[in-house]
């Protein structure tokens, strides 16, 4: 997910610099991600978020994560006692992110 600075103070998503349509950024969580995340397969879901916002915005994607996403969203760490990597199945359900930032983050 291509995240950058929107009007009013609302991320966008959308291709920097092409002429694809700009998303708002809590409409594709609401109305996309969470409603069907886990109809096909009960798999992990790794949003992959590269992140050109301003710090303010940043901060109102965290906002819509949490409030958005609730449960699915897994915000917990991961047991570090584990000597192999976590399968799959630990994260059955559950919404991870990843982040590549151009800017600060308060992810």
């Amino acid at each position: 997910m291509d995240c950058w600075d929107g009007p009013d103070g609302e991320p966008v998503i959308y291709h920097g610099w092409t002429l694809t349509s700009k998303l708002l950024f809590k409409d594709v969580l609401a109305n996309a991600i969470k409603p069907y995340a886990f109809i096909a397969s009960d798999c992990p879901l790794i949003l992959s978020i590269e992140n050109h916002c301003s710090e303010d915005q940043q901060d109102k994607m965290a906002e819509y994560f949490v409030k958005i996403l609730g449960d699915l969203l897994w915000t917990e760490q991961v047991d570090s006692s584990l000597t192999e990597l976590p399968s799959p199945d630990y994260f059955k359900r559950k919404i991870l992110r990843t982040f590549c930032t151009t800017t600060f983050s308060h992810f």
